[in-house]
């Protein structure tokens, strides 16, 4: 068992409920997911690789300086509930855990070195009040837990709500998010290394938007951490060994179509 897979699953705490993944009654010491979930992940290594193909994504874009993410989304596997019972069934609680994960999976490498603070990708006002939270806010908040580095919100906002970004091609993504956030004082932020976080990327348009939106001129450079990244990206093959036939019918999932999951 990795180390960090180790450091993570506590004895001390007891937690109760079912795992978001499987759905399956969680022991004492697990929450929101359960070992045999979480330690079947289809992590996606990046952190073993310097100039990773998700830090290349970025370059010529903004200034990065790591990009790394959890796991590898494969539509219609079991591990995709988890992004959408973290977005759509109203359990924050998964956020917080699975970024205490990603940062405890992360806590033996140089990611975090130099970082001087988190920001969460803004969430359009109406989706927050209709959600309750912003998910990218919730895995912030467990990376904290586990680096204690600052999350800073104020004066960061997404001051236009666009339109979902399921149907559009590549470059109508760019188009669909250029100038939506906006940053308040971005001279703050001179020469600061920003954390940009966010729950999948599938693209670099948001995130790349909003890094733009700290202005240039700053000298900010950022560094990308998202809970899942689409398999287009690595263009890995999924075999469907952890898919179930029946996951719309088992009691108490959370199922959307594909065309309410807006990420994508």
């Amino acid at each position: 068992m990795p180390s960090w897979f180790s450091r993570f699953i506590s004895p001390l705490v007891s937690f109760s409920g079912r795992c978001v993944v499987c759905r399956k009654p969680l022991r004492p010491q697990e929450r929101d997911i359960c070992t045999c979930c979480l330690s079947q992940l289809p992590l996606t290594h990046l952190s073993d690789h310097e100039e990773n193909i998700l830090e290349k994504y970025f370059w010529g874009k903004i200034p990065v300086v790591h990009a790394s993410a959890l796991f590898i989304y494969y539509q219609g596997a079991d591990s995709h509930m988890i992004l959408r019972n973290l977005k759509y069934g109203h359990q924050p609680s998964v956020g917080i855990t699975l970024g205490r994960v990603m940062a405890t999976y992360l806590a033996d490498t140089s990611f975090f070195d130099s970082v001087d603070a988190i920001v969460a990708v803004p969430l359009a006002g109406d989706r927050q009040r209709h959600r309750g939270y912003n998910q990218a806010e919730c895995l912030a908040k467990g990376i904290q837990e586990i680096t204690r580095l600052p999350i800073v919100s104020e004066g960061i906002v997404r001051h236009i709500s666009n339109k979902s970004q399921t149907r559009l091609s590549h470059a109508e993504r760019y188009q669909n998010v250029d100038g939506i956030f906006k940053v308040e004082l971005p001279e703050r932020f001179y020469g600061k290394h920003i954390l940009l976080v966010d729950d999948v990327v599938t693209s670099t348009a948001t995130l790349t938007s909003l890094a733009r939106a700290f202005g240039e001129g700053h000298h900010t450079r950022f560094s990308i951490l998202t809970l899942a990244m689409a398999s287009s990206i690595t263009e890995t093959p999924y075999y469907r060994v952890d898919n179930r036939e029946d996951m719309e019918n088992r009691e108490g999932e959370v199922y959307m179509p594909d065309d309410r999951y807006d990420d994508f």
